[in-house]
């Protein structure tokens, strides 16, 4: 899957998998929701080895948001 995401006033393409989250019953614990990054874009460049982990886990978080808002 392919998104933008604006952070730190940059709009970066990101490239990434999504697995939902998965809801616990009696017998399965559930798990929570993941993204798997794989290139973040600024304009044509891929930026993804140069930005550090904090900013990796925001970018997550966001994408995450946004499959839980549709």
């Amino acid at each position: 899957m392919i998104t933008e995401v604006t952070i730190l006033d940059l709009t970066l393409d990101i490239e990434y998998e999504f697995t939902k989250q998965e809801i616990s019953t009696n017998d399965y614990q559930g798990s929570s929701a993941k993204v798997d990054l794989y290139n973040v874009h600024l304009d044509s460049y891929d930026i993804y080895d140069i930005i550090d982990l904090a900013t990796t886990e925001k970018i997550k978080d966001l994408i995450i948001e946004q499959h839980e808002n549709i």
